[in-house]
């Protein structure tokens, strides 16, 4: 998985899901899975001493997280392995992401039940 770090210019509206699909995804991740942001921001998102992340964005391209990395609030744009074109795709994404991210770190992945 390759790493895009800053969050940059963004999407065009083709790549975007709805506002309201976007911010449900976001705040499931930011409620139900918050170590999981972090993981993914140290792994793929140019930001490995990174201390904090959630998740600012969702959309067909990529996912955004909002980073501190020695106290500095930053965001960083991490690309999906594919173009994911509908919603139900963000779920395995995000999942698959997740344990990338946590083999690349070398931390145990929870269990799938979880997700």
């Amino acid at each position: 998985m390759t790493s895009a770090g800053a969050a940059g210019a963004g999407p065009s509206d083709g790549d975007r899901f709805a506002p309201e699909d976007a911010a449900a995804v976001a705040g499931h991740m930011n409620r139900d899975h918050t170590g999981d942001a972090l993981l993914i921001a140290q792994a793929f998102g140019g930001v490995p001493s990174a201390t904090a992340a959630s998740v600012a964005d969702v959309d067909k391209l990529g996912i955004v997280l909002d980073v501190t990395v020695d106290g500095q609030q930053r965001q960083v744009r991490v690309p999906w392995k594919e173009r994911i074109e509908e919603r139900p795709g963000l779920r395995p994404a995000i999942a698959q992401m997740y344990r990338d991210a946590c083999a690349e770190l070398g931390v145990p992945a929870r269990g799938e039940a979880e997700h």
